[in-house]
């Protein structure tokens, strides 16, 4: 029975060594699912970002719409002075008298007492009725005695405009001209020699203030010729600046009368400016605030037959 009992141990000992025990590497071991953050991360991106848009949009806020606010505040009284001195300004003009013909530019020197050149649109401008179309306007053929239903009056194939011009009688043959004829006048002005021819029915005067002469029509309008002092070498165009410094020289035009004295016009041909050694003679066409020129040729006649002694 010893016997027996030994053998099952042994065997049984025989058993358990054959018997091994196989580890598993950790590699090959099979691990559980671990729980996945994708969705944490994602909604926490979204929150960051909505709270950087919202910083971004209140500083963007606050620096647009601060100056906004303020603007109001600082431009108001700077446009109100930069009104105020034009404004002025305007006033100051429209109240002098219209029927002043001797005012000065407020940046002009109030002693020489000029002839401001006129301020009227040229488009506005309307040449009086000719009826005939000879270059005289209605008005015009009563002062030189010519039918204003015939442009050449007394048919020597000139019209009577262009007799006018060159100071001829539009009314008689050539070579009778206008001062022989008596149909106009002979002025002199000793004081800065000079002299020119003005229609007989016409009216001749000096303003004892500027020593300017006026020639009056039986209208209101005039002409009237004002003489400058200036240095001989002085130009023409130099003077005018000097002058009238408001006005562009450049917008004058050359002028040559048919004694040969040569000046500048400006562009409505109603201020012609001569010069002459040291003396600058104005020649002014007045319209009276009238919108319609009916002495064209009238203010031409007295230009040509101007001459400086």
């Amino acid at each position: 029975m010893a016997d027996k009992i030994q053998q099952i141990n042994k065997n049984g000992d025989n058993a358990k060594s054959s018997f091994n025990i196989t580890v598993i590497p950790e590699e090959f071991k099979i691990k559980p699912p671990q729980k996945s953050n994708k969705k944490l991360y994602i909604f926490g991106g979204i929150f960051l970002g909505f709270i950087i848009i919202v910083i971004v949009a209140f500083a963007l806020y606050i620096k647009f719409s601060t100056p906004n606010i303020s603007t109001p505040t600082v431009e108001s009284p700077i446009q109100e002075e930069t009104l105020e001195q034009p404004t002025a300004t305007t006033t100051v003009i429209k109240e002098e008298p219209s029927n002043n013909l001797f005012k000065v530019p407020a940046t002009t020197t109030p002693i020489s007492n000029l002839p401001v050149p006129p301020e009227i649109p040229i488009g506005s401008l309307v040449t009086g009725t000719d009826s005939d179309g000879d270059g005289l306007t209605d008005k015009e053929e009563a002062i030189f005695q010519t039918s204003f239903k015939t442009p050449d009056t007394d048919g020597d194939s000139f019209y009577d405009g262009n007799e006018v011009f060159n100071l001829y009688n539009p009314a008689a043959h050539a070579p009778t001209t206008m001062l022989e004829s008596g149909i106009v006048k002979l002025y002199k002005n000793n004081e800065n020699n000079y002299e020119v021819f003005y229609p007989t029915l016409w009216s001749s005067g000096e303003n004892e203030d500027t020593g300017s002469v006026i020639l009056s029509s039986s209208e209101e309008e005039t002409i009237i010729i004002t003489v400058s002092e200036t240095m001989p070498s002085i130009s023409l165009r130099s003077w005018y600046k000097t002058e009238f410094p408001d006005y562009d020289v450049n917008r004058l035009q050359t002028y040559t009368s048919k004694n040969g004295y040569s000046g500048l016009q400006d562009e409505a041909r109603l201020n012609t400016y001569i010069k002459e050694g040291g003396k600058v003679f104005i020649i002014s066409y007045n319209l009276a605030n009238q919108q319609t020129v009916w002495f064209r040729s009238v203010y031409g006649m007295i230009l040509n037959s101007l001459k400086i002694n």
